[in-house]
């Protein structure tokens, strides 16, 4: 592919032809109706009504600190002792 550069400006001449499309017509906007009505009052709302049951009170568990018992004593073996009698 061979690449050269012109050596003058080039001057193109195009005949455009353009085309724009004709939106469809707009319809006139409806009538505008405003209407009074009285206040409305939505009816009382009934009472709400909360039931909480009330806590239970119960006395905690007593705390019952006891020292170790002490160890027994150690447990005293069976000595005979023989005496001999002359």
């Amino acid at each position: 592919m061979i690449q050269l550069k012109p050596e003058k400006c080039i001057d193109r001449i195009e005949k455009l032809e353009i085309k724009y499309l004709k939106p469809k017509p707009i319809e006139p906007p409806g009538d505008l109706i405003i209407t009074e009505e009285g206040d409305y009052q939505p009816p009382e709302a009934p009472p709400i009504i909360i039931r909480i049951p009330p806590e239970e009170h119960c006395d905690p568990k007593p705390l019952v600190i006891r020292e170790r018992p002490p160890q027994p004593p150690k447990v005293i073996p069976t000595k005979e002792i023989i005496m001999y009698v002359i």
